[in-house]
């Protein structure tokens, strides 16, 4: 039992398929009434990004997902990704017990095509649960019996994550890369990440166009 949910989101794949999961849970809560889904855009310097900043509009709203969760801190000047990470994982932390919820989502993926990073699955394990740990230590402050950070997806390659997103049958055109005749379509960085995902998906079976 949990009592609601702030899910991470980027407008990626993996955090497309960690917002039908949060709403997939929260649907199977007892009680009348589902627990709140939370979101909060993820990293925290999404607005710079118009490409990303849709996706992740677009992946709330697929999901019906609060997403009025502000930033509340400002990693602008930081560029290295372990402590920008833990900076903008304390910060959900202490957004998710504000919103009375206990459990946040982060679905951080350590895929490396069809192998794992295995350095980046223990990183980002000990980030996770260290994280959660230093902000329960402010629960009570605000009511709460304390948070933590799941990683679902952290161990599943670039194949068993299509492989998930096709069997819950996912809107896979609100990813960021999506572009088709956008955007995107110009973008390097967006062509790059849909040629990787559409040749894993079409490896398990999917025929999306």
């Amino acid at each position: 039992m949990h009592a609601g949910t702030l899910v991470l989101i980027d407008g990626d794949l993996a955090s497309l398929v960690g917002c039908a999961m949060a709403r997939e849970q929260s649907a199977l809560t007892e009680g009348p009434d589902p627990s709140p889904v939370l979101a909060m855009g993820f990293p925290l310097l999404f607005d710079a990004d118009p490409l990303r900043h849709r996706a992740i509009r677009a992946q709330a709203q697929a999901y019906a997902i609060d997403l009025s969760v502000p930033p509340s801190v400002d990693v602008g000047a930081v560029s290295e990704r372990g402590e920008r990470e833990t900076i903008e994982l304390l910060a959900a932390c202490y957004e998710a017990m504000r919103r009375g919820c206990t459990r946040v989502l982060w679905p951080v993926s350590a895929a490396a095509g069809d192998s794992l990073d295995l350095d980046r699955i223990a990183q980002a394990a000990d980030r996770a649960l260290l994280s959660g740990r230093l902000a329960g230590l402010d629960a009570v402050l605000h009511g709460s019996p304390g948070v933590t950070i799941e990683t679902p997806l952290l161990d599943l390659t670039d194949r068993q994550l299509a492989d998930l997103a096709m069997d819950m049958d996912v809107p896979i055109d609100t990813c960021w890369w999506w572009g088709g005749a956008g955007e995107a379509a110009h973008d390097a960085q967006a062509h790059q990440a849909r040629a990787r995902w559409m040749s894993s998906l079409a490896a398990v079976g999917w025929s999306g166009v």
